[in-house]
């Protein structure tokens, strides 16, 4: 039987911390208050947050709905509106997400509150993970949606994580909880719904069990790549010969695909990013030892030996890569930049990007950026095609996934470089130059 107090034990929340409820009116949001009310205000400082974007006819009644259940159960409820307005022409799914991750957090700040909790769900967990394994396959993208993570000033946990949506449903019906129904649901045209409806079905009737098997790979996963970076730190540093450089020989007695994480992890802290192919052929490069070989512009192997080389990139000021860190701005000498949940205020410019690994940096020789229409492009060829002055193109910082630029300073769009949108992998790259006056758009 679902109870409240089980499901926020694991996230040790001491006795009258705020939290912040992210209640839409559908059915998981409406079991995760109903399960957490009786927690009010002895053990939790609860306050239901309710954000109608707007998009559907039924949206104002949801929003009722809500707020009508909140103050039954004697919680406080906090309602935000986003106008018709505000939505943009493009980009809807992702702009509405920024908008109700912005309200969350206002509410957040408002009530003094440092946790918001949502309520994903074990089936919202399976279908991330399928879309992940789609996109990417990478083994740390296969830890799928954390049950607590920070988020700037907040932490956002998810108790439900754990929970069937059959499950949910079941709580429902019993208690006879009215809940609102969102039927974009049951567009098929979007891939996560299709992955829902189709596959999802498919695999729990290959075996019922697939969702507590979903819930033992993330578990397990997350606890063996952090045993991982932690042995690969020390063979790395047991081969380090100084800053820059690394002998691999004393590497070559591991596995091969030891050797391969081993060289990805070695990039990682280096900040080089380079294509799968890149780093296949590097480490065979490496095991090989034949003369000297250059892998994108700051790489280099020399018989068996792994180095860094300084970029011979392009003329201009210096700036390190910095890597950015999901909640934090990073002060640069033309202003900030930070990685966020939702867009904030008073910002110059923001992209959607993936939500992380992004690195900050100046451009280099080679970078590629990806367009629109998936394809890439030489970034040379993007700021020549925006009549940007040579002067000026060494002077603009690009962040960088990977092995791809995915936002350029100085762009006019601010949704230049789409990645796949879901609600679980993107974040907001914003930028604040320091002088407002200084108008550096391309």
């Amino acid at each position: 039987m679902l109870d409240g107090e089980t499901l926020m034990a694991p996230f040790q929340l001491e006795a009258g911390t705020s939290v912040v409820l992210a209640v839409s009116g559908g059915v998981d949001s409406m079991v995760l208050l109903h399960l957490l009310a009786p927690m009010h205000p002895r053990r939790l400082q609860l306050t239901v947050a309710q954000f109608d974007h707007q998009l559907r006819p039924s949206s104002a009644a949801e929003q009722q709905l809500v707020v009508a259940q909140a103050r039954a159960l004697g919680v406080p409820v906090v309602t935000g509106t986003w106008p018709r307005s505000a939505h943009p022409v493009s980009g809807l799914e992702a702009a509405a997400r920024a908008a109700r991750y912005a309200f969350l957090t206002a509410t957040a700040a408002a009530v003094h509150a440092p946790v918001i909790a949502l309520a994903h769900h074990a089936d919202d967990q399976l279908e991330t993970l399928l879309f992940r394994l789609a996109r990417s396959g990478s083994v740390r993208a296969m830890q799928g949606i954390r049950p607590t993570r920070p988020a700037g000033a907040v932490t956002l946990i998810r108790p439900l994580l754990q929970v069937s949506k059959a499950t949910l449903r079941a709580y429902a019906d019993a208690h006879r909880l009215a809940v609102a129904e969102d039927e974009s649901n049951d567009d098929l045209a979007f891939s996560r719904n299709r992955l829902r409806h189709t596959v999802v079905p498919a695999l729990k009737r290959e075996n019922p069990q697939v969702l507590a098997h979903t819930t033992r790979l993330t578990t397990e996963l997350t606890g063996l790549i952090a045993l991982a970076d932690q042995r690969g730190a020390q063979l790395l540093q047991d081969a380090l010969v100084r800053p820059g450089v690394l002998d691999w020989t004393t590497l070559m007695r591991q596995p091969e695909p030891v050797q391969a994480a081993l060289l990805a992890q070695q990039l990682a802290n280096w900040q080089v990013f380079l294509p799968p192919a890149t780093q296949a052929a590097c480490l065979h490069a490496l095991q090989v030892g034949s003369g000297r070989r250059a892998f994108g512009p700051s790489l280099v192997t020399v018989t068996h030996r792994l180095e860094l080389r300084p970029t011979e990139a392009v003329a201009g000021p210096t700036q390190p890569p910095q890597p950015l860190v999901l909640g934090q701005w990073v002060t640069l000498p033309a202003g900030r930049v930070g990685l966020f949940d939702a867009v904030p205020a008073d910002v110059d410019e923001w992209a959607l990007v993936p939500a992380g690994p992004i690195v900050i940096r100046q451009r280099q020789v080679g970078d590629r950026l990806r367009l629109p229409n998936g394809h890439h492009q030489l970034l040379r060829r993007f700021l020549i095609n925006a009549k940007v002055p040579v002067a000026q193109r060494a002077q603009r910082l690009v962040a960088a996934y990977e092995d791809t630029v995915v936002w350029v300073q100085g762009k006019e769009r601010p949704e230049l470089f789409q990645f796949p949108r879901t609600d679980i992998i993107q974040a907001v790259l914003a930028f604040q130059t320091t002088n407002q006056g200084d108008d550096t758009r391309l």
